[in-house]
């Protein structure tokens, strides 16, 4: 079975925050595993949910759990957008990138 690690540390991210915003220290990444082992890459709607299964456990990956400080919530954006860039890039399929290179354009567009 083939599984993708989705890591982020969040850490590197935090570290030019401040101490005002009092961030706990992450010792190792934090990781989430995914299977892609019964994942029809031929198929545009099973590459989709992969994507965003992908996502979301960048997401969680990345969730330092504060929402007020912006730049915490910036850190935690840019975390998990490479994180998610990381995990595509470890399954390397056409159709997942091509998707992912589709993201980063918005993402860019948008001003994140």
């Amino acid at each position: 079975m083939r599984k993708i690690i989705v890591a982020a540390v969040a850490a590197s991210f935090l570290a030019g925050v401040g101490a005002a915003a009092a961030a706990p220290t992450v010792d190792a990444p934090a990781t989430r595993r995914l299977s892609v082992s019964k994942v029809d890459f031929s198929n545009p709607e099973a590459v989709k949910t992969l994507h965003q299964r992908l996502h979301r456990a960048a997401r969680e990956a990345c969730n330092s759990g504060y929402i007020i400080a912006t730049q915490l919530v910036d850190a935690d954006r840019a975390c998990t957008e490479q994180a998610l860039a990381e995990a595509v890039a470890k399954v390397d399929r056409p159709m997942l990138t091509a998707m992912q290179q589709q993201r980063q354009t918005t993402m860019t567009a948008r001003g994140y």
